[in-house]
């Protein structure tokens, strides 16, 4: 008689949405427990796996093993791409690695990301090679393991961490037969319309310079629709859709709206023709 195949039923799951990229979801991050969880997952026979953005833990079916206690574990989130911490507001504001967990979700199952405790800082960055962009902390109760009616495709419970990009000042560098013209950048957004004004910075042949007067978000594919004109002429479209700003160049420059000396970081984008 061959034996069964084991069965398996979802405790939790979770999705992590990031507006930088196409579509609001990241699918940039590795999710791994930390040793201790991972010792009790082999203990509870939990497994991890991995989604599109994020993770599923699901749970082999054991009657003989029930949960009669809560059961802490924790998930170092680390990210593929090297510029993942640039780009993300929150890890600009709050620090590495940022801390979720679901004893503060809210009512719809939103993980708000915070300041990672000192405690935290110290046995979970200090000890690695590498450090998590999120570290979350999930609390299975016994009535998580109810797995009667419950599949890999039905979690039982629904987490989401939203993430935010970034805003940087878009900086165009014009060069060539453009840089003769008194330069305009015009959006063609009526409803939130970007400025931009000329930096009196000299640059290499005679190069002109526009940035933006105030931080645009950066994505995977901005969408934004700027035109570039001569202010002499000013139905005359010298660039009918100007290229976006990407984080492939970033740079430094001085802020269009601060005091003198002051400094910001600038997405950089050279159009030479």
């Amino acid at each position: 008689m061959s034996e069964s195949l084991p069965q398996f039923a979802a405790l939790v799951s979770l999705l992590v949405r990031h507006s930088y990229f196409a579509g609001g979801v990241c699918r940039e991050l590795n999710f791994e427990p930390d040793a201790e969880s991972a010792t009790l997952m082999r203990q509870y026979r939990l497994l991890l796996k991995a989604t599109d953005a994020g993770f599923t833990l699901v749970a082999e079916i054991l009657p003989g093993l029930p949960l009669t206690e809560n059961l802490a574990l924790r998930f170092n989130a680390f990210p593929g791409d090297p510029l993942f911490a640039f780009y993300t507001r929150e890890l600009q504001e709050l620090g590495t690695p940022l801390h979720c967990s679901d004893a503060v979700a809210s009512t719809d199952g939103t993980l708000t990301p915070a300041r990672a405790p000192a405690t935290l800082l110290t046995t979970t960055v200090m000890n690695r090679l590498r450090a998590p962009a999120l570290v979350i902390d999930l609390l299975l109760t016994p009535q998580d393991f109810q797995l009667s009616s419950r599949t890999v495709y039905v979690p039982a419970r629904a987490l989401t961490i939203q993430l935010h990009t970034r805003a940087l000042h878009w900086k165009y560098f014009f060069f060539g037969d453009l840089a003769r013209y008194d330069l305009h950048i015009e959006d063609t957004d009526p409803e939130n319309p970007v400025g931009f004004s000329a930096c009196d910075e000299v640059l290499v042949k005679s190069g002109k310079a526009l940035i933006s007067r105030a931080p645009l978000p950066m994505g995977q594919e901005p969408q934004q629709r700027l035109q570039l004109k001569d202010k002499n002429n000013p139905g005359k479209v010298l660039i009918k859709r100007l290229p976006n700003a990407s984080m492939k160049k970033i740079g430094k420059s001085r802020s269009p709206s601060g005091s003198d000396g002051e400094s910001v970081y600038v997405a950089e984008i050279y159009i030479n023709q």
